[in-house]
């Protein structure tokens, strides 16, 4: 499976970009890189996101929950915890 979200790190104190939404003081936690499904991505592909519009986008394409849930068991063998 290609994870289709990438999570921006830290850089310092602050994270490079506030989230994409029009007026979301958040910051930009997370990213779409691929395509997912057979429909196009939403506006903010390519675009930092914060975790509440993440979370609210996946709501209507699981394909984005399968994919942190494949980051988080990989992140979990690589530590020797799963």
């Amino acid at each position: 499976m290609i994870n289709s979200v990438t999570i921006n790190h830290k850089e310092q104190k602050e994270y490079p970009h506030p989230c994409h939404i029009a007026k979301c003081p958040n910051p930009g936690r997370y990213q779409l890189y691929a395509t997912i499904g057979s429909d196009e991505l939403p506006d903010w592909e390519g675009h930092a996101i914060c975790s509440k519009h993440l979370v609210e986008e996946a709501r209507h394409r699981p394909e984005i929950l399968m994919s942190l849930i494949d980051a988080l068991i990989d992140a979990m063998e690589e530590h020797q915890i799963l």
